[in-house]
């Protein structure tokens, strides 16, 4: 009876609820028989009446206890499952838009507005912002595009890797397509590196939401050697004249930056509170508990050398990884124009052999000699004159 009643859903049918009717009449005859006669089991006869008294008690505080305890863990189930489901319920949920077959579109106000203000002073203005709304799709796209710098290919190999997630839930071929390519012409990249990164974010189960509650982890935490680093600036001052070189787009969190940008900006101060105060009155308030916890964060005590030490050894790291991500990009899209153009033209082309003014072919070529110089610079090398490589960083 409790196997049958696994497919219990609001769809059934009369014969379902009567046969589970049946099957459970059947079976607690077997259940309850058994159980009331091991109960008077060896009681004298002038002892059944007490017997039977404490039985009676037994199954009533029994089955008490029971239903309480049923009750409350199907209220508390039945909360989990709710939140569970309204998290996805949202209209701005681009899987909720998928499953009711419906697309939403996202009118952008004017700073400072809401829809109340804008259709009291001009309903043709309201309908003019409503005529030109985009779908969500679209205004997200954008705005992570608008929040990271696309002529560098470490901003568009981060724009990709925020957006998958978010095409991941879409379930039309034709939509996801579309958006690939726009994708691939805003981060210079391949449909099909990008549609294989796709199909590695829909693998994963809840890909998305995890992805999602990456950027809120990342966006609180942080990359230690960017935070290591402005820690280092806003507590040693004296780093002012090494660090003003340092260029903001080193830095790939947006707080990170917007406070590397305000640290420069301020006055040299002599008392580091004082240095403190003149950057938080630089920054949003938004920004005033990172800047709170990048100052209280712990650190080794630090002479004036060993500073400058751990400073310069922090942006060399950090160089190193915007090198490394531009090298994985610059590689991706020279990957998939060696493809198109072919192996054995491009070494033709390469050696001088054969020498063309296809500008397809002078794209890969161009492609080519800047992964190839990323690719020295990686290794603390400048340039390669097909021997010796002329060494440029401390390390060699």
């Amino acid at each position: 009876a409790m196997w049958h009643l696994t497919g219990l859903n609001g769809y059934i049918s009369y014969a379902y609820a009567a046969w589970s009717r049946i099957f459970l009449a059947l079976g607690l005859p077997f259940l309850f028989l058994p159980v009331t006669t091991a109960s008077y089991d060896g009681l004298p006869p002038d002892k059944i009446n007490q017997g039977s008294a404490l039985i009676n008690v037994a199954r009533n505080v029994g089955g008490s206890m029971g239903v309480a305890l049923a009750q409350t863990l199907l209220a508390q189930r039945q909360q989990f499952h709710q939140s569970r489901l309204s998290e996805h319920a949202a209209p701005s949920d681009i899987g909720y838009q998928q499953t009711i077959d419906v697309e939403l579109k996202v009118a952008i106000l004017p700073d400072g507005r809401d829809p109340d203000d804008v259709i009291r002073a001009s309903p043709k203005e309201w309908r003019t912002l409503v005529d030109g709304a985009v779908p969500v799709l679209d205004f997200r796209l954008d705005a992570l595009a608008g929040s990271h710098d696309l002529s560098t290919p470490a901003g568009r190999s981060r724009l990709a890797h925020e957006f998958l997630p978010i095409l991941s839930v879409v379930t039309d071929p034709v939509v996801r397509a579309q958006y690939l390519q726009r994708l691939g012409r805003l981060t210079a990249t391949g449909e099909r590196e990008l549609s294989a990164m796709l199909v590695s974010a829909r693998a994963r189960p809840g890909a998305s939401k995890r992805a999602a509650a990456t950027k809120e982890a990342v966006s609180g935490r942080g990359d230690n050697r960017e935070e290591f680093l402005l820690s280092l600036l806003l507590r040693y001052p004296a780093l002012r004249e090494d660090a003003l070189g340092v260029r903001e787009e080193l830095l790939w969190n947006s707080e990170n930056r917007a406070l590397l940008a305000a640290w420069k900006g301020t006055a040299e101060a002599i008392e580091g509170t004082s240095h403190i105060e003149g950057v938080k009155n630089a920054v949003p308030v938004e920004l005033w508990p990172h800047l709170e916890r990048l100052t209280l964060r712990k650190m080794p005590e630090f002479d004036a050398k060993q500073a400058r030490e751990a400073f310069a050894d922090c942006v060399q790291r950090l160089v190193r990884r915007g090198l490394e991500a531009e090298k994985q990009a610059t590689g991706a899209v020279f990957a998939e124009r060696e493809a198109e153009v072919g192996a054995s033209v491009l070494a033709e082309a390469a050696s001088g052999e054969k020498m063309e003014s296809d500008k397809q072919l002078l794209e890969v070529l161009s492609l080519q000699a800047q992964d190839m110089r990323t690719g020295l610079k990686l290794h603390g090398r400048e340039e390669y004159d097909g021997s010796e490589a002329v060494q440029t960083g401390n390390n060699g």
